[in-house]
């Protein structure tokens, strides 16, 4: 499994933690900063085209994200704001 992290400016924080994670739960995944895509649009691209599990979503893709995906809880509704989008049978927030 592959997890990501977008951010504008990406760091290694993420990476240290899930890693850890990952390996006391025996799970087999990785967990990679990236520099953010330019749209929402394009982000959803690459995590249908790689196959990402989930994303971490930072800055400035938080509320350009939401209008690409399939399904968004209500929470994400209410503050149209997107901090993860996790992959289920379709993509959601």
């Amino acid at each position: 499994m592959k997890f990501i992290s977008v951010s504008s400016r990406p760091g290694k924080f993420g990476v240290t933690v899930y890693t850890e994670l990952f390996r006391r739960h025996a799970i087999q995944a990785t967990y990679e900063p990236r520099v953010a895509p330019a749209s929402g649009q394009e982000l959803v691209q690459i995590l249908n085209r790689e196959r990402i599990q989930g994303c971490s979503v930072s800055m400035p893709l938080k509320a350009a994200v939401i209008c690409c995906l399939d399904e968004v809880s209500l929470e994400v509704r209410a503050t149209r704001w997107c901090n993860s989008v996790v992959r289920g049978d379709g993509l959601c927030g």
